[in-house]
């Protein structure tokens, strides 16, 4: 889906460090975790709910 490499994700992972900070990156990332959960959730679920409209 997303041709990434490891070389752009250490240059990712560096401005994270720099811009956020490493003492605030962890809660940082959880939340953005939960976020990226929550819309999964959301997006299996409107997908359920279109798949049993189709049937």
């Amino acid at each position: 889906m997303l041709d990434i490499g490891w070389t752009e994700l250490l240059v990712v992972a560096i401005v994270l460090i720099i811009v956020v900070g490493p003492k605030d990156l962890p809660p940082m990332l959880r939340a953005f975790g939960r976020t990226t959960t929550k819309l999964r959730k959301m997006a299996n679920e409107f997908r359920g709910q279109f798949d049993e409209a189709l049937r």
